[in-house]
């Protein structure tokens, strides 16, 4: 395999771009001032360097332009709207992004420009630069498929993913990328994914955790319950072993106490730890993305996700080695006929390289883990601000599969409201909001231009497309694309919108790439939501619970976008700030 770039190297090479024209025009300078007899000032060529850069920054972002203007009209196409800061360098967009970030959610800086330049795609300039983002259905079916072979992740995402993801399958382009992708595939086979007694193993432990924290008389973080409940899934699913992380204490409200006038005590436990670490390794990676070609400078002396790391490796490097032991004794006691049972027994039955196997499983752990519980945290909390959802889809559980009843592959295929209320969910808050892609060779793509002209990118062109934006886009899904409303994928609204372009609803991304677990994340949330529905007859948002925020959760339907600033965070993938605290009722006689 290709060892990625370490990030010092990256940081020197960096510094290289930033320093070396600066350092020529300086000495330029003192050797045009010594050729007129003027006298040398050390001072001279400092200077020189100093304002050498900026004028090398504004000669190239200047040239850069107008090239790109002009092979644009060369080709019958333009360039596409710009969105530009009003400081040198753009430094202040910059800023404002990782402010946003921090305090809000970044999304709301890509809506707020699409609508002040005017166009589903625009450009900018950041640090020298060039960019491009888009939430037009068309553009981003250029990039995920059509021209599929012509757009990758880039080495810009590569290497700012490396330290985490190395060379997974999400991390990883050209034939890489196929070679592990033919890996993976064959173990989401319609058998496998219609498995599910681990499912219900792990969905009726929490649930019976729900119930004994709602008999107590405290609200619940569905989030973090809903993250243990995936990650224990995800781990059987693929090591055949688990955390047990629904084993250990749930946190309580931080205003609640026990009978004793105290909030209860508990510590942090191993299993609490490596999931926090997935999400603080996740955060770094999306804080690079945010930062740019710079980032190697901040983490010159120590990367960021370096801690984290030794945390998930102190649980996945011996998972790891007892499958590389358990395979070494199967392969010396002979052949067998016997299917391996877990992802990693699959991989191994084709490669032994502990890089492939710790790349390739961390990779379908956290897309395994983050997805399914970032839209199952979505929708509980949507199904409370919306109890006549809640009621009919309860309706629908009941009629089909029975109060308690274990459901099945054919039952959540027969559920066409669980469904759609899954993709309402997942229109709303798509667990990955934001995808980006670098092209390789120059292109074009067909909407957003001026005059109706197709957009120019450059080769080597990073581009960023929304499905979040592009979700919630009133030309496209209808003036009442803010609302939460599960039928619009069931009445006409489907057939006027969706059926003739369905590129405008790519929770789990389209093309070649598409995601490998898609139907299975389906039949996990669908299994976990009906056996809630089973045992409670209501949810409601315990607001006392909630970590204080400027506006109440509540609230959404009102003024979405100031809740969401409170209420949304993103490390890669979508989740909340604080969690989601609710209270539900439990069903004490089968109906």
């Amino acid at each position: 395999m290709t060892p990625h770039i370490g990030r010092r190297v990256l940081a020197l090479r960096f510094i290289r771009e930033i320093i070396l024209a600066p350092t020529v025009i300086g000495f330029t300078i003192y050797y045009l001032a010594w050729q007129f007899g003027l006298t040398y000032k050390p001072l001279l060529v400092v200077g020189g360097v100093i304002v050498g850069w900026p004028i090398k920054f504004s000669l190239r972002v200047r040239y850069e332009s107008w090239r790109r203007t002009r092979r644009a009209s060369e080709i019958g196409a333009v360039t596409a709207s710009e969105s530009r800061g009003k400081l040198f360098g753009d430094i202040d967009v910059v800023q404002e992004v990782q402010e946003i970030d921090k305090n809000g959610f970044v999304g709301e800086w890509f809506a707020t420009q699409h609508e002040r330049v005017g166009s589903g795609t625009f450009s900018g300039v950041l640090m020298g630069e060039y960019f491009m983002t888009t939430s037009d259905p068309g553009n981003i079916k250029v990039i995920l498929a059509t021209e599929f072979n012509n757009f990758e992740k880039g080495s810009f995402h590569r290497e700012s993913m490396a330290s985490v993801f190395g060379e997974g399958v999400f991390n990883t382009d050209g034939e890489l990328w196929k070679m592990h992708r033919s890996m993976t595939r064959p173990f989401f086979t319609k058998d496998r994914i219609k498995d599910f007694e681990t499912l219900d193993k792990y969905a009726m432990e929490a649930i019976d955790k729900m119930k004994r924290r709602f008999s107590e008389g405290y609200a619940l973080n569905f989030e973090d319950l809903i993250h243990r409940f995936t990650l224990d899934a995800a781990c059987e699913f693929l090591f055949e072993t688990t955390l047990r992380a629904l084993d250990s204490e749930l946190a309580y409200p931080h205003t609640q106490s026990n009978s004793s006038g105290q909030i209860p005590n508990r510590k942090v436990t191993r299993e609490e730890a490596f999931s926090q670490a997935l999400i603080d390794a996740e955060t770094v990676l999306s804080n690079r993305l945010l930062i740019g070609e710079s980032w190697p400078l901040l983490e010159f002396f120590k990367d960021k996700s370096e801690p984290y790391m030794e945390v998930i490796n102190e649980f996945l490097n011996p998972v790891l080695e007892e499958g590389l032991a358990k395979h070494a004794a199967q392969t010396k006691a002979g052949p067998t006929d016997k299917e391996a049972t877990t992802l990693l027994g699959s991989l191994l039955s084709k490669t032994t390289d502990r890089d492939i196997l710790r790349d390739e499983t961390l990779n379908i752990l956290i897309a395994g883990r983050d997805t399914t519980a970032s839209t199952l945290t979505f929708m509980v909390f949507l199904l409370s601000l919306h109890p006549e959802v809640f009621e009919r889809l309860r309706a629908e559980v009941l009629e089909v599969v029975g109060p308690t009843e274990r459901p099945t592959y054919e039952n959540i295929r027969e559920m066409k409201y669980l469904r759609a209320v899954l993709n309402e969910t997942l229109r709303i808050y798509p667990p990955a909001p934001f995808n980006v892609r670098t092209s390789i060779n120059e292109t074009t793509l067909p909407e957003g231009g001026k005059d109706g002209k197709p957009i120019y990118v450059p080769a080597q062109t990073f581009i960023s497309f929304s499905p979040i934006i592009m979700h919630r886009r009133k030309d496209l899904w209808g003036p009442d694309a803010d609302e939460f409303d599960p039928d619009r994928f069931i009445d006409d609204r489907m057939k006027k919108y969706f059926v003739p372009n369905p590129f405008i609803f790519l929770p789990f991304n389209t093309g070649p790439r598409i995601c490998l677990g898609q139907q299975f994340a389906y039949n996990e949330m669908s299994f976990f939501m009906i056996r809630l529905l089973q045992n409670f007859d209501n949810v409601t948002l315990d607001m006392d619970a909630q970590p204080q925020r400027t506006t109440s959760l509540s609230e959404w339907k009102t003024k979405k976008r100031e809740v969401e600033r409170d209420l949304l965070a993103v490390h890669l993938t979508l989740s909340t700030k604080d969690g989601i605290w609710v209270r539900m009722n439990e069903v004490s006689v089968p109906e």
